[in-house]
């Protein structure tokens, strides 16, 4: 289940997707916006309701009365100290909604052991996906450390002023921790750790299927949580028989035989076949739920069950942001 687009960084602005979009959608219309674009995936991604996204608990923890922030010696007035918590909790709201990720703010900051432990026994009782931890001065880092054993994943977003080293070195070595010491002071470091949170979540919830051999049976791939659907490769073949070139397969030989530089070797046969082997795999993936593919065709291939490998078939599936992978390899598909 898919929540962000694929990187562009680094080549231009323009990635492999777009680049066969733009070349091929002037020469054949609409099928382009189907065939390599992200529609495949939001097809395979199962709904998601609100209710059902991660979801995080912020906490801001400070001295109950007024207070000089610490070192390096910056100071602020209630009124700077009031901006700033309101600032924080505008861009957390904004990543919530960006990430998709319900955010829940504790009422009041944390002012003193009571009341961290008050809001410990509340996240116990009630885990969320995630712990969003805001310490505002130096003297608030015991609690900061008891929120963190618990064990749940804990975002700490330490602004300048609010450490130094003695205080996260050993901290921020622990596992489910993110710390962020920082001069950000637009919470960038959050919205990081908040996407750590929805892509752990995203991940739990994907389902791949796993081609190969004869039987069908579920696992879960530790300790990443993702579910395989392993099977027999006579689905692959099976299905296969009964796709014919029905136009979505021949409209998709067209992609194929104009986007391409040359054409070398292939036949016009062997690009039916490859579209085909497209359509086979799409059709499993719907009919199992699954939003990625991973399959060990060699032995169907040299076994004449399938006329060619679906290599230019995962070629079309990665474009579209879908996971396609060989030798039926769960960890590649990772």
């Amino acid at each position: 289940m898919c929540h962000h687009a694929m990187c562009s960084h680094g080549c231009g602005g323009v990635n492999r997707r777009d680049l066969l979009l733009g070349a091929g959608s002037a020469m054949i219309g609409g099928f382009m916006l189907r065939a390599a674009t992200s529609a495949e995936t939001t097809m395979l991604a199962q709904p998601e309701a609100q209710e059902n996204w991660p979801d995080v608990s912020v906490v801001f923890l400070r001295p109950k009365e007024k207070y000089w922030l610490g070192w390096p010696g910056t100071s602020w007035e209630q009124t700077g100290h009031d901006s700033f918590v309101a600032r924080c909790r505008q861009r957390i709201e904004e990543f919530g909604r960006e990430l998709k990720m319900r955010v829940a703010f504790e009422p009041e900051p944390l002012h003193d052991d009571a009341a961290v432990g008050q809001y410990i026994k509340r996240l116990q009782a009630k885990p969320p996906k995630g712990v969003v931890v805001i310490p505002l001065h130096m003297a608030e880092w015991e609690g900061v450390n008891k929120i963190a054993a618990i064990g749940l994943p804990t975002i700490i977003y330490a602004w300048l002023g609010t450490c130094f080293t003695g205080h996260i070195q050993t901290l921020s070595r622990k596992p489910k921790i993110y710390l962020a010491s920082t001069s950000d002071c637009d919470a960038g470091p959050v919205r990081f750790g908040m996407k750590m949170v929805r892509t752990a979540h995203d991940v739990r919830h994907t389902r791949i299927a796993i081609i190969a051999g004869t039987a069908a049976k579920d696992e879960v791939l530790d300790p990443f949580g993702v579910q395989i659907r392993r099977l027999p490769r006579s689905r692959f073949t099976d299905t296969l028989k009964k796709i014919g070139q029905t136009p979505d397969v021949m409209a998709l030989v067209e992609v194929y035989e104009k986007t391409a530089k040359t054409i070398v070797e292939p036949t016009r046969t062997d690009l039916i076949n490859a579209a085909r082997n497209y359509a086979t795999a799409m059709q499993i993936l719907k009919e199992e739920g699954c939003q990625g593919i991973s399959m060990d065709c060699l032995g169907a291939v040299m076994d004449r069950k399938m006329p060619s490998p679906p290599c230019l078939a995962w070629a079309t599936l990665l474009d579209a942001g879908i996971p396609a992978i060989c030798e039926a390899d769960a960890n590649g598909v990772m």
